[in-house]
């Protein structure tokens, strides 16, 4: 089974290609932060939700306090904020923070 991927300002690009066509795959990314009470209570089901896409789409998690660069890059302005990277395309979740509304969000959303 897949685990939740750990990205940085440094690996962000080099593993999404978000900016390049994504030959490395669909990744569902959280920003999140340390210090974040929504971000803990929602780590089992992303978690959960890394194991059950087994890499059908990357599950990644960024500090965003920590990755200032990409945080801004994407106008992420609190935490946890998931998007979604898919065919040069990025989309915004904001449904239920469920391991199950992410995969239908995660695989439905062209």
């Amino acid at each position: 089974a897949a685990e939740v991927v750990t990205l940085t300002d440094a690996t962000f690009e080099h593993h999404t290609q978000a900016a390049t066509g994504q030959t490395s795959g669909v990744w569902l990314v959280r920003f999140k932060s340390e210090t974040c009470g929504h971000c803990a209570k929602m780590d089992p089901e992303w978690t959960r939700l890394a194991e059950e896409m087994d890499n059908a789409v990357i599950v990644a998690d960024i500090d965003g306090p920590n990755n200032p660069i990409t945080t801004d890059r994407f106008n992420v302005r609190g935490f946890p904020t998931v998007l979604l990277f898919r065919d040069r395309k990025m989309f915004k979740y904001g449904g239920e923070r469920t391991a199950d509304a992410f995969a239908e969000f995660a695989t439905a959303t062209y």
